[in-house]
């Protein structure tokens, strides 16, 4: 499943209207500053929730209703998923830090780079191996 959404959320977010690029970057940037807000205090579901709404907001701008539907349904079944990363020490800060340069070439307005920092953030968790040990 993995695979198959670091192929539509990028290319959901590369449809972003250039006019919409600013609300977008502030939608995505409160979503960040909440999840982070939430995973500092230690509040993991509700920071699994702001990531989730993150991801959502990404996918909004998404060609057809189909692959909006197909996001959101890959979204909401790996937020069981994501609460565990959240909970696992140094994991769950690597992946809160990964959302960063995606919050970050939004407010750039370079939509091409926020889409290549959401396929490099959706690669597989094993990759995360190597902050965990």
């Amino acid at each position: 499943m993995i695979a198959i959404r670091r192929i539509l959320e990028p290319a959901a977010l590369a449809a972003v209207p250039a006019l919409r690029v600013d609300e977008l970057a502030a939608e995505v940037r409160a979503c960040y500053d909440q999840m982070a807000t939430a995973y500092n205090r230690g509040t993991y579901d509700a920071a699994t929730r702001h990531h989730s709404a993150f991801h959502l907001a990404l996918s909004q701008y998404a060609p057809s209703g189909l692959h909006r539907v197909l996001l959101a349904s890959m979204i909401e079944v790996s937020s069981a998923a994501q609460l565990e990363i959240f909970r696992t020490g140094k994991a769950g800060l690597h992946s809160l830090h990964r959302h960063l340069p995606i919050v970050e070439a939004l407010e750039r307005s370079d939509v091409a780079e926020a889409a290549r920092e959401v396929a490099d953030h959706l690669a597989p968790a094993f990759t995360y191996s190597e902050v965990i040990s």
